[in-house]
C-alpha cells in the first residue's frame, strides 16, 4: 500500500475499503481492509464504569468491567447480539456514530491495534465490530491477530 499517516488521519480511505468490500467481497478486498486497519486511527465509545452518563450524554446501558481509559473514568461501550455474543464496536469515522452514541458517549480516537489488545482485555469480547450500524464488518480473533501480524506501510 506505502501510505502515508496523513492519508488515513480522517477515516475515509478506510470507509471507501469498508464500502468496497461490502459488494465486492474478494480476497483482494479484504486484504485491502486488513492492511488500512492496521496502520487507522479509529473512533471508540466510552462510558463511564459504573454504566452512567458519559460526560455531556444520558444513562447508556453497562457493559461489564473491563479497562478505563483517562482518570479511569471512562471505559469502552460493548454491544451485544441476540445470541449473547459481545463485540467491541469501533467506528472508521466520528460520523459514522449514530447520533445517539454522539449524546450518550464520550468518542475517543485510538489506534486499531490498541483496540486489538484492548478487546483481549475485555471479558467475554472475543471479536471486533467495524462500523457496526452501517457497512459493518465483524472480526474474529483469528481475523484480529492477522491483522496485528501484518507489518505497517506507512511510508512517511
Amino acid at each position: 500500500m506505502g501510505i502515508s499517516r496523513k492519508s488515513l488521519q480522517d477515516g475515509k480511505v478506510l470507509s471507501l475499503l469498508l464500502a468496497r468490500n461490502q459488494t465486492e467481497r474478494t480476497v483482494e478486498s479484504f486484504s485491502g481492509v486488513f492492511r488500512c486497519l492496521r496502520d487507522s486511527q479509529i473512533w471508540l465509545a466510552l462510558e463511564t464504569p459504573d454504566g452512567g452518563a458519559a460526560p455531556g450524554g444520558s444513562a447508556p446501558a453497562s457493559s461489564g468491567h473491563g479497562p478505563v481509559f483517562g482518570n479511569g473514568n471512562l471505559k469502552p461501550h460493548l454491544i451485544q447480539d441476540g445470541a449473547g455474543r459481545r463485540y467491541l464496536p469501533v467506528f472508521s469515522e466520528a460520523g459514522r456514530m449514530p447520533e445517539d452514541y454522539q449524546a450518550r458517549f464520550t468518542a475517543a480516537r485510538v489506534s486499531f491495534l490498541r483496540c486489538i489488545d484492548l478487546m483481549a482485555e475485555l471479558p467475554g469480547v472475543e471479536r471486533i465490530a467495524v462500523n457496526p450500524f452501517g457497512a459493518n464488518l465483524t472480526l474474529s480473533s483469528l481475523q484480529l491477530k492477522t491483522i496485528g501480524d501484518l507489518p505497517s506501510e506507512i511510508g512517511d
